[in-house]
């Protein structure tokens, strides 16, 4: 952006239109001259800024900070506050504690996104259950609030969870299919949640279009949390996920120390050009093959202290991916049953394991030298 000199006109295309140079670069020549004043607005098909011309000065601000628009997200918020507030006063085990409510993440915030914002809003949030089985439940929805104010929103689902089992990421978007809107990642992780519970069956991308929003449906199929990754640089927001190989855990697991939650390596959905997502494409099978670089010698993993959980997680899931037989990782973790399970003849630890072997892969790498 440049000020234009005395008699110099602007560059600009039919009906005010302004138009990239040869290098795809967007110039815009401004007139700066004192006591000169002008709010001049730049439209693209998914978005839109104010440029506000203040004498020798000027500021580039997006239309999102417009005073409807700001109203709607800052209602949205209080409107969760009020929620999350009004849960603590609920009587006997469906009232939320307060220490509970410091570990909630945060709701209700808006994300902009071209002409508008997205966010993941709080509906209902209540307890259940004391001690060892104590949970809490949130009805959440998608929300998208417009240019000048107007909110849509769509179920996302309930999630229950042990207090603060319940982790939510800041808020991705990205027009993955080129339609002019940009669609909204919610990347969430499951770290806790109460013993015999499933974890929630929810659409990791949603979509505005019409006027409504929906579940984007060029989105893979996952369950139990995911993150945002970028595999390469084409700036495409990608998902990694555990897939179907998560166990949430009690404390009488098996082993000697149980974490909450024991998961495999990471699988991951590359973002392709026709906004569909894979996980076997080159670069999604080189990122599940970094992780699994190589056979484990044994499965079942043991150090002076005992059972490493988390390390034989990953061996189970990684022979597997690298294209291990299964009756001969069976036969494995049977053999290994008194190490999982403490010396007792079966256990949840085992159990999870066990379940593992016969859960869809996302993706394989193929068979790989043994260390």
């Amino acid at each position: 952006m440049a000020a234009a000199d005395a008699g110099e006109e602007p560059d600009a295309g039919p009906s005010n239109e302004v138009l990239a140079d040869e290098r795809g670069e967007l110039r815009l020549v401004v007139p700066l001259r004192d006591g000169a004043k002008q709010s001049v607005t730049l439209e693209w098909t998914d978005t839109r800024y104010e440029l506000q011309i203040d004498g020798t000065s000027a500021k580039l601000e997006w239309a999102g900070s417009v005073v409807s628009h700001r109203r709607a997200c800052q209602a949205l918020l209080d409107q969760n506050r009020a929620r999350i507030s009004d849960a603590q006063k609920l009587e006997g085990p469906a009232k939320v504690s307060a220490a509970e409510a410091t570990r909630l993440p945060k709701l209700g915030v808006c994300q902009p996104a071209g002409l508008g914002s997205w966010a993941l809003s709080l509906t209902r949030l209540a307890g259940a259950g004391e001690g060892a089985a104590r949970a809490l439940a949130f009805d959440l929805e998608i929300v998208r609030i417009d240019i000048e104010g107007k909110r849509v929103a769509a179920p996302f689902g309930t999630i229950e969870v042990a207090p603060g089992g319940l982790a939510i990421s800041s808020l991705t978007v990205y027009d993955f299919d080129d339609d002019g809107n940009d669609e909204l990642i919610v990347p969430y992780e499951l770290n806790a949640l109460v013993a015999g519970a499933k974890p929630a069956a929810l659409s990791p991308v949603w979509t505005f279009s019409n006027g409504a929003v929906s579940a984007y449906s060029k989105a893979p199929s996952l369950s139990g949390g995911l993150g945002v990754e970028h595999l390469d640089f084409d700036m495409r927001p990608d998902i990694g996920s555990y897939g179907p190989f998560v166990a949430w855990l009690g404390a009488d697991c098996g082993a000697k120390s149980c974490p909450s939650r024991v998961t495999g390596p990471k699988f991951y959905f590359h973002s392709e050009q026709d906004g569909s997502f894979s996980a076997t494409d080159a670069g999604a099978k080189a990122a599940l093959g970094r992780a699994c670089s190589q056979k484990p010698a044994a499965i079942v993993a043991t150090t002076g202290s005992g059972l490493n959980v988390a390390q034989t997680a990953k061996n189970l899931v990684c022979a597997r991916v690298l294209g291990a037989a299964r009756d001969a990782l069976a036969s494995e973790l049977a053999a290994k049953r008194a190490d999982l399970c403490g010396g007792a003849a079966t256990c949840a630890l085992s159990s999870a394991f066990e379940a593992w072997l016969d859960a869809e892969l996302p993706a394989e790498v193929g068979s790989a030298a043994k260390p």
